[in-house]
């Protein structure tokens, strides 16, 4: 039974719902912190993004430079090797003429 000087019934569920409002206003802090931490990871993800796309055209130019300098060798080695096969070929017959003029001695 209460006594005519102590307090109502209703006051702790005052302080239950005080207690309720600071851990809502807890979780909501958490989840604006959680959300500034998603946005900095979204921005993160892109800046890595833009730079592996950077770094994979700059590697794909570098290829494409590569492969361009190998082809121009390789038409420069092709055509020096006709012009030492055409040297081969023009010693092999002097190499000849010069024994037919032995053996016509």
């Amino acid at each position: 039974m209460q006594s005519s000087g102590s307090k109502p019934v209703a006051q702790p569920i005052n302080v239950q719902i005080e207690s309720t409002k600071s851990a809502a206003d807890a979780l909501a802090d958490v989840g604006k912190d959680m959300e500034s931490v998603a946005q900095d990871t979204q921005a993160s993800t892109d800046g890595l993004n833009l730079i592996a796309g950077l770094a994979f055209d700059k590697l794909r130019g570098a290829i494409e430079e590569a492969v361009s300098n190998i082809e121009s060798m390789s038409e420069k080695v092709g055509g020096q090797s006709k012009d030492l096969v055409s040297a081969v070929d023009g010693l092999v017959a002097a190499d000849k003429e010069a024994a037919a003029k032995m053996d016509g001695r």
